[in-house]
């Protein structure tokens, strides 16, 4: 029992330096916590010395775990899997406020916590996110970028900022993101869509057409792709092959409306009324269907 005790002193005294020697150096009050739960478990075991008996396994177990397990748990988070303690500290903190409608707050904690550490990528990200949320695309965009410029190899944030910046009518801008993402990953499907859609958006179907085609190459399965092809081939009046993607597009996903009515649109264009109504029929059918399984799934 007493040697237990020495050990348990040694050890407990040793964590609660070294944590203490971290709120020193990184200057942050998060760790205050983990010191209040070190000294907890260092003062009950302290006061077991002048009890008659001794402490239940309970009370044992709550002495470890405050004196020891938790300065060990921050040092592994910081040590082995390469986490900043008081940036998960904060982050934790922030997302709670923010599920309980406090995001003002939640901003503020982060932004305070910027001020230190204007390097964290998660900070930063946050704070996109938060702005984003808000429709606050300037701000948002800003925050975005600081997270690439400090992590160029993240094309998942890059994505981010395009779609931002999309939304904020940037889309010059948006262009070169997405562009940039595909030379590095030209099989990013969500990239080669939103590239698209800003193609069609800004009347650059040649563009969007030369992209959908070199996607499908990585993704031959894809009724996205297919079926946004359909579209750019429509709005260049090239409606046989138009009619060849929706085709394509309706093989690969039968239940969805929306190739059907656009070779609809197409026979009706061709002045083909029967082709045009048994198509209307299969795409109004396939409404109800879709209709049916979304109200089902909720």
């Amino acid at each position: 029992m007493i040697i237990e005790k020495i050990f348990f002193n040694l050890i407990a005294i040793a964590l609660f330096t070294i944590i203490f020697m971290k709120l020193i150096h990184k200057n942050d009050t998060s760790y205050i916590i983990i010191l209040i739960c070190e000294f907890i478990g260092i003062a009950v075991n302290f006061i077991e010395l002048f009890l008659p008996t001794t402490l239940n396994a309970f009370f044992r177990i709550l002495i470890y775990f405050l004196a020891i397990l938790v300065p060990l748990w921050v040092l592994w988070l910081e040590y082995f899997r390469k986490m900043n303690f008081p940036e998960f500290f904060h982050l934790i903190i922030a997302k709670i406020l923010v599920n309980n409608g406090q995001q003002e707050q939640a901003k503020e904690r982060i932004s305070n916590f910027l001020n230190k550490n204007p390097n964290s990528q998660v900070a930063h990200k946050f704070m996109a996110e938060c702005y984003e949320k808000e429709e606050n695309y300037d701000a948002a965009v800003t925050e975005y970028k600081k997270v690439t410029e400090l992590n160029r190899n993240d094309l998942d944030i890059a994505y981010c900022l395009a779609s931002v910046m999309n939304k904020n009518k940037q889309n010059e801008q948006a262009i070169e993101v997405l562009q940039d993402i595909l030379r590095h990953k030209p099989e990013n499907e969500n990239a080669t869509n939103l590239l698209g859609d800003i193609y069609f958006e800004e009347e650059k179907y040649k563009e969007a057409a030369s992209l959908y085609m070199s996607a499908l190459r990585y993704h031959p399965g894809s009724y996205d792709l297919y079926y946004s092809l359909g579209m750019v081939y429509t709005m260049c009046n090239d409606f046989s092959r138009a009619k060849e993607c929706y085709e394509k597009a309706a093989e690969i996903n039968s239940m969805s409306f929306h190739a059907k009515l656009s070779l609809g649109q197409i026979a009706l264009a061709y002045g083909d009324l029967e082709e045009a109504e048994k198509y209307f029929m299969q795409g109004i059918q396939s409404e109800e269907t879709e209709s049916r399984i979304l109200l089902l799934s909720f």
